[in-house]
């Protein structure tokens, strides 16, 4: 059985900070409450983390590809100086 890591006093006075009204955070709560256990949590995490490391991934290579034109750009412009 799944452990509950849901802590609904928590959630409710961070939207209430976050400026939702009463009603509005009373009913968010109220919905998320029986749904959000910590495997739950746990599993998107992993999957958001997932997806961050591929973005980085992503990011490391067009820079580098960047560099390596910015590479071939200034040997060209060397060898017509020169």
């Amino acid at each position: 059985m799944a452990t509950a890591a849901f802590d609904s006093r928590e959630a409710y006075h961070r939207l209430r900070e976050g400026g939702m009204d009463e009603p509005a955070a009373n009913a968010v709560v109220e919905i998320l409450s029986p749904f959000v256990t910590r495997e739950i949590l746990q599993a998107e995490l992993a999957i958001v983390r997932t997806e961050l490391a591929s973005a980085q991934l992503r990011i490391i290579s067009v820079v580098a590809a960047l560099n390596v034109g910015i590479a071939t750009v200034a040997v060209a412009v060397a060898a017509l100086v020169t």
